[in-house]
């Protein structure tokens, strides 16, 4: 992802309700209203009869991003407006619309979950907030595009990558691959030797004359776990 030298006005922004659509907010977004309250993190030292101290800390307080919309629509497409994301019901995809068609019995105090991103990015490529990671390496001629390396001698469990996907609960259906290598070359008129792997995955373990070095574990560890629980 490319990063502008310095924070601007200019940024992408996106609202998704809990188990809703990502929907874009740049264009009707007032930059200079955008402001950042982290919440407050309250402690307290009190000090006891011994001649010490205790220190009291409490829980984190919310924080508040505050901006400006200029809403131009009841539609929930993006880039019109927010009002049918905080209606409580269901919101209305027919003309003519209105506000709301589903209120629930009684006072509603659900309170919804947003997700909000926003990312500042000279990218012209980006054109979603949620994106927050794209890396590009179309100039690339020799050497790596990602590289990570660690020279410790100390590392017992820690890991230099990882990707997890921990869902639980009423999952919605899914498709598509948490990880993928994919790989697409395509000559147009020169003769060319391809010759490279799209995935390496290789391991040295190296002894000593005077060590004693057990090398156990895998290259490549797959396992498939299915849990089946019966209530």
């Amino acid at each position: 992802m490319a990063f502008p030298d310095m924070w601007d006005e200019v940024f992408l922004m996106s609202v998704e309700l809990a188990a809703g659509t990502e929907i874009q907010m740049a264009t009707i977004i007032d930059p200079t209203s955008l402001e950042f309250g982290p919440g407050d993190y309250p402690s307290e030292s009190k000090p006891n009869a011994a001649g010490g101290r205790l220190w009291s800390q409490n829980p984190e307080e919310d924080g508040e991003i505050t901006f400006d919309i200029w809403g131009i629509e009841l539609d929930i497409t993006s880039g019109v407006g927010l009002f049918q994301q905080f209606i409580g019901g269901a919101a209305d995809a027919s003309e003519p619309l209105t506000s709301d068609i589903a209120w629930p019995a009684g006072v509603n105090r659900v309170r919804d979950l947003y997700r909000i991103a926003i990312l500042f990015t000279n990218d012209p490529a980006a054109t979603t907030a949620a994106g927050l990671f794209r890396l590009s390496a179309d100039g690339l001629t020799s050497g790596k595009g990602v590289f990570v390396e660690s020279t410790s001698i100390a590392l017992t469990s820690g890991e230099l990558f990882t990707v997890l996907l921990n869902s639980s609960g009423e999952l919605a259906a899914n498709s598509g691959n948490v990880v993928s290598f994919s790989s697409h070359l395509e000559e147009d008129a020169g003769t060319v030797t391809s010759d490279y792997d799209v995935a390496l995955f290789s391991r040295i373990d190296k002894q000593s004359f005077a060590a004693q070095y057990d090398a156990q574990g895998s290259v490549v560890k797959i396992q498939a776990v299915e849990r089946l629980v019966c209530i």
